[in-house]
Formats: C-alpha cells, structure tokens, sequence
C-alpha cells in the first residue's frame, strides 16, 4: 500500500527552521527539519497510518503500516523496500547495519540480510492451538 517512495536532494527538501524562545532555556533555541523522504499510498488511505521511526548508527527504518523502508545511515539511499501481510511493530538493525530484524503483529519474526535482501529466517512466535 505504502510502496510510492521518493528520496528529496537537498534542493527539494523544504526546510523548516523553528526558533523556539518559550523554553526556559537561557537565549533562543534554533532547530532545524529537513524533509528527506516522502512516502504515498499507491490506493486511497481510509484510516490514518501507524507511522513509526527508528534510526541509529547502523542506518535508519521507517515503518508505515504494513511497509518497511530501510535507509543508510544519512537517509541519503534507500537499500531495502518490504511489505508484509500484517502491521509491523517492532524492527532492529543489528551487526552494523547488515542484519534486520522485524516483528510483526500477527507473531511472525523474520530476520533478513540487508545486502542481499535475503530472508535468513521466518518464525511464528505465535503457536496456533488446533483444538477437535
């Protein structure tokens, strides 16, 4: 659903410079936001997404429903789109960046190799109960 994604060059990125003197900080505070990605449905959205961030030293993830979109470490290039049947709760990268590792509501944990773009392994943490 969330699969339209476009990487804004530093021309595009609208920057946005907040002075903050409310605060009780001693003189101004300046803060800066660059806009550097944006991220469409490719269907019309009903409800509103479940957005979620996650960024270290190993590279930045961003999390939209059911999308999963890793960036380098700067959020200057994209290495990895992927979309799943379920909500995505949780993700980590791990070993610098080479591994990802996704959790998502259904139970089902996958770990994956960023490179590659290889799924090492799928498990349902979640066991299903037959009952008859």
């Amino acid at each position: 659903m969330w699969s339209d994604v476009e990487l804004l060059t530093n021309d595009d990125t609208g920057n946005v410079r907040l002075n903050i003197e409310n605060r009780k900080e001693s003189g101004a505070a300046l803060y800066q936001v660059d806009t550097v990605l944006k991220i469409s449905s490719s269907v019309t959205v009903s409800v509103c997404p479940e957005l979620l961030a996650y960024s270290s030293a190993d590279g930045c993830v961003v999390i939209v429903d059911q999308s999963v979109l890793v960036m380098d470490q700067i959020c200057q290039s994209v290495l990895l789109q992927l979309q799943f049947d379920t909500e995505v709760d949780v993700v980590a990268l791990c070993q610098e960046g080479q591994f990802l590792m996704i959790g998502e509501r259904n139970g089902n944990f996958h770990l994956l190799h960023v490179k590659s773009r290889q799924t090492l392994l799928t498990n349902s943490l979640i066991k299903n109960s037959s009952k008859g």
